[in-house]
């Protein structure tokens, strides 16, 4: 018998369902007028003159338009306004040349500290329209924001106008239009904005997310997409008007080609005493564009954090939450509240399901789950008794940085006014540790790890490491409350060495290959007395039906080796199944389907005592080879109850009648897990 080594490998387990408040850690974070600021034109700007914000040049209050990740090494800080009146006798020449209106600036990751200019944008980069300008539009006064995609391509807007900035040496070439709004027929087109530019992907693979950020007509959000890389056309628009976010394949939609984004209704669509989030969703398979849908959130006012003045969201594909950013109000008193509002940066669950939320409590709003308290208020940047529009302005930037754990992120803030910021947002589980492996058996190992209650572990083993050699040899095995697990892994004798990795593993996972523990099939006779001439058979698929199992070789299916017959009536039960500590999920499975469209399956969910609790569709007719099925836990199937928080059991029942026209193969059913 050859000696067997066991060596593990790190993987990560799912954070569980119920994640308490986690950590929003600074990196740095710089406001006006603070002691040593780098930035020296972040400061509080006294006599500023009147109250309209006019950024020519001239105007003496800086602003700031964006903060965004360029490499691993650099950050970049768009300066709107230096806050210096380049045209006043005696002004600061040599602090305006080193911060430009209309500028990018290289930025310090570890510091925040700016490094140099990184390019010089300009109060008039390109030349306007002539439609443009003689509709009433000006070259001047426009917002200023930017979005850098995943090859360092800049993307910076000016008025109607997207601008495309491509490296070149240490540098830029000078721009080229990637886009342009033509003449909508809005009263405001020749007002032309965009207050948000967002970028991803490269290429012609390259999709830019811009908006308004104002209640404007026709200046809400919309998507972006290109062929050549080099120009962009419109192709959806999403139905709100403040800050929006990425658009992101959604993590537990109803179908898996939808897609969501997210925006707010203010600054630009609100007052700020009604400030909402909504959620737009689309379904790309259907083509269909994006829907508004509800989307509300816990809010913790013992602590002060109300949600009011929603300047930004952003959401990352990689990571699992939404981020928004509370801006401190915008004329508050004039609004109704007593005293200003500070700033917030808050981290919430993105699961939302309108139909679980109490209306008179809220409980069943998405989770907050971080936060972070800007210390600065409205009072700060008064002009007279108003404070500045642009102050409100801000937005959020979310990267998921190389080595960084699942639930790990990086943040970065910015403030028309108040400031910038990177945070490091570690809502990740805790790492697995391996803390004893003892061989027990030539065919078994004994492995013990860390774990948490309520999470859901699987290990897998290989003997090479090859990324096709990884076999599941345990699944669903439930965390322990004493920190630690410990499993019984087989291993194979004759193998030299087996590599051995703990990760996320299913609430219940079943493949049929080593039989079906648990479960159980039988025949109704109601309402056919003989109960029919058709069985469930677990085995491979043989003569009829799919060409093989979606997975390994055994499935259940309806008379493995022939077609159904007349007056089936039989069910196929799943043993118990604990949902007591689940708060979400979906049932998952794969099957073929040939029958009649009078005759079918259907999942029936019973309860303890055997009541049948919820039930999906009819699955009938003929599918394309084995498919996927996903139904969420929370809405089951057509009767759209939830069945989490108790024991069930699945039963797949499959009837036939006495008409054999259009009769096949059945149902065959492979890999159901709830996850």
């Amino acid at each position: 018998m050859n000696k067997t080594t066991l060596y593990s490998s790190l993987l990560l387990a799912l954070w569980p369902a119920g994640a308490a408040l986690a950590d929003i850690d600074v990196v740095f974070e710089h406001f006006l007028n603070e002691e040593d600021v780098p930035l020296p034109i972040l400061r509080v700007q006294e006599d500023v003159d009147g109250a309209d914000e006019t950024f020519d040049g001239t105007w003496i209050m800086d602003s700031y338009g964006g903060l965004e990740r360029y490499d691993a090494d650099r950050l970049l800080l768009a300066v709107r306004e230096n806050g210096i009146n380049e045209t006043a006798e005696g002004h600061d020449a040599a602090l305006a040349a080193q911060y430009p209106d209309r500028s990018l600036i290289w930025i310090d990751p570890s510091t925040g500290a700016p490094t140099g200019i990184a390019l010089e944008v300009g109060h008039t980069p390109v030349e306007l329209d002539a439609d443009f300008l003689g509709a009433g539009g000006s070259t001047l006064d426009y917002y200023f924001t930017f979005g850098v995609d995943d090859e360092g391509v800049i993307y910076v807007n000016y008025k109607n106008k997207i601008l495309r900035y491509a490296p070149e040496g240490e540098g830029f070439a000078a721009p080229t239009v990637a886009y342009t709004h033509e003449n909508d027929g809005s009263e405001f087109w020749a007002a032309w904005r965009f207050a948000t530019v967002r970028a991803r992907g490269s290429g012609a693979d390259t999709v830019l997310v811009v908006g308004g950020k104002t209640w404007r007509a026709n200046q809400g959000y919309r998507e972006l997409v290109t062929e050549d890389g080099l120009t962009f056309k419109e192709t959806d628009l999403a139905g709100f008007k403040g800050g929006g976010s990425s658009i992101i394949v959604a993590p537990f939609g109803d179908t898996p080609t939808q897609e969501w984004i997210y925006g707010s209704f203010y600054p630009g669509g609100s007052h700020g005493m009604d400030t909402s989030i909504v959620r737009n969703v689309r379904d790309v398979a259907n083509e269909e564009p994006f829907v508004g849908s509800q989307y509300a959130f816990e809010v913790d006012e013992e602590i002060g954090y109300i949600g009011r003045f929603i300047s930004d969201t952003e959401v990352h594909p990689d990571f699992p939450y939404l981020v928004s950013y509370s801006t401190p109000s915008w004329n508050s008193a004039e609004r109704g509240f007593e005293q200003p509002v500070a700033g917030w940066i808050a981290v919430h669950d993105q699961f939302y399901d309108p139909e679980l939320v109490d209306p008179d409590t809220g409980e069943g709003d998405a989770r907050l789950i971080g936060l972070r308290k800007l210390e600065v208020t409205e009072d700060i940047e008064m002009v007279g008794a108003t404070a500045l529009w642009h102050a409100t302005l801000g937005e959020l930037n979310i990267n998921v940085l190389p080595g960084m754990r699942p639930g790990q992120a990086e943040l970065l803030w910015h403030s028309g006014v108040w400031g910038y910021g990177r945070y490091i947002l570690d809502f990740a589980p805790k790492p697995i540790e391996i803390t004893e492996i003892a061989r027990v058996s030539p065919e078994e190992a004994s492995i013990t790890w860390t774990s948490e209650a309520g999470t859901y572990y699987a290990i897998e083993t290989s003997t090479s490491l090859e990324l096709d050699s990884w076999q599941k040899v345990l699944n669903s095995i439930v965390g322990e409350e004493d920190e630690l697990n410990t499993a019984l892994v087989p291993v194979d004798p004759e193998a030299s060495q087996t590599f051995v990795r703990i990760g996320p593993g299913n609430v219940f996972a079943e493949d049929f290959e080593s039989g079906a523990a648990g479960w159980t099939v039988d025949v109704l006779t109601e309402p056919f007395p003989d109960g029919g001439n058709t069985t469930w058979d677990l085995e491979t698929p043989a003569n009829v039906g799919p060409d093989g199992a979606y997975s390994g070789s055994q499935v259940y299916g309806t008379n493995i080796e022939s077609n159904y017959g007349a007056f089936s009536n039989l069910t196929l039960t799943s043993p118990e199944i604990d949902l007591t500590a689940v708060e979400r999920g979906f049932l998952t499975f794969a099957h073929f389907v040939e029958t009649s469209e009078e005759e079918g399956g259907q999942i029936r969910v019973l309860d303890e005592a055997g009541e049948v609790l919820a039930v999906s569709e009819v699955y009938s007719g003929i599918t394309d080879g084995w498919q996927e099925v996903s139904i969420p836990l929370l809405r089951f199937g057509d009767t759209q109850l939830s069945i989490v928080g108790q024991k069930v059991r699945f039963q797949f029942r499959f009837l036939s009648d006495d008409i054999t026209e259009g009769d096949g193969a059945g149902w065959y059913i492979d890999d159901v897990q709830i996850n």
